[in-house]
């Protein structure tokens, strides 16, 4: 079985020495995926909206934040507690 070839592991210390030394080798770094930027997490209120979204219909209870994700509670209508699981950086349900 072929396996994919392994990206090598670049630290951020690196990246900025490359950044700094040559500026269009690191602008193809990150054309390749190699520097990845840290993508700011959605706030509460986005996965609330996120979460009514799914849900439709269901009043909101309560919500919270462990590690990379939202867990937002929501009551439907007939009286069941759904709980919707949101990545907090991308905002994608992850259930």
């Amino acid at each position: 079985m072929l396996r994919p070839p392994m990206r090598p592991r670049i630290t951020p210390d690196l990246m900025a020495c490359v950044r700094t030394l040559h500026p269009q080798a690191h602008s193809a770094m990150r054309s390749m995926g190699y520097v990845r930027y840290a993508q700011k997490a959605i706030s509460a209120s986005q996965a609330k909206s996120i979460a009514a979204k799914r849900v439709r219909g269901a009043k909101f209870v309560d919500i919270s934040r462990s590690g990379g994700k939202y867990r937002v509670r929501m009551l439907r209508k007939d009286g069941r507690v759904v709980d919707v699981l949101i990545d907090a950086a991308t905002g994608r349900v992850l259930n």
